[in-house]
């Protein structure tokens, strides 16, 4: 499968009831793997027009999220694994960082509208419960950090990714 393929997400569920199971759960952690992005989103809303956007995010250590912001609050969950969360400036330092992690107690953050922000996965399998209100609009939704490498230039996107975890390393 190649990358422009291979799905971003999954097909949202039709089921009025969705079951966060650990069948969900390895299902999610076996597509993230096979991915070329090394991650994948699981829907639980029913359509990019549904005003809350909720979704299962499986991510692997090394995927890149590029550094963006939304235009509306966005909440995170941690629901396994580990993971640095950033905040950066308006030019692209690191404003806050903190790991997220069961055995920190540290298990989400809720980031305002407005604020550049990225994840890197530090364990294998992490999984994230994600939601924002909607509506979902693929061009309208994200506001790529310009300070940062695009997703589509993978060295330049490996060795920003070990700068920012060296940083919030020495933090």
């Amino acid at each position: 499968m190649t990358r422009r393929s291979f799905p971003l997400s999954i097909e949202a569920p039709g089921a009025d009831i969705v079951r966060i199971d650990d069948d969900f759960i390895r299902k999610g952690c076996h597509l993230s793997r096979r991915s070329p992005r090394q991650r994948i989103a699981l829907p639980l809303h029913k359509s990019g027009e549904d005003p809350l956007q909720r979704m299962v995010n499986v991510l692997q250590p090394g995927t890149y999220i590029r550094p963006h912001r939304h235009s509306r609050p966005e909440s995170i969950l941690l629901l396994r694994g580990e993971l640095l969360w950033i905040v950066f400036t308006e030019e692209g330092r690191i404003r806050e960082s903190d790991a997220l992690s069961s055995s920190t107690g540290r298990h989400g953050v809720d980031l305002g509208a407005g604020l550049y922000h990225t994840l890197l996965a530090t364990r294998k399998d992490t999984v994230i419960h994600e939601a924002r209100s909607g509506p979902w609009h693929p061009h309208a939704t994200k506001d790529f950090a310009p300070w940062s490498p695009p997703e589509d230039s993978p060295a330049a996107a490996r060795r920003y990714l070990g700068e920012l975890e060296r940083e919030c390393r020495r933090r």
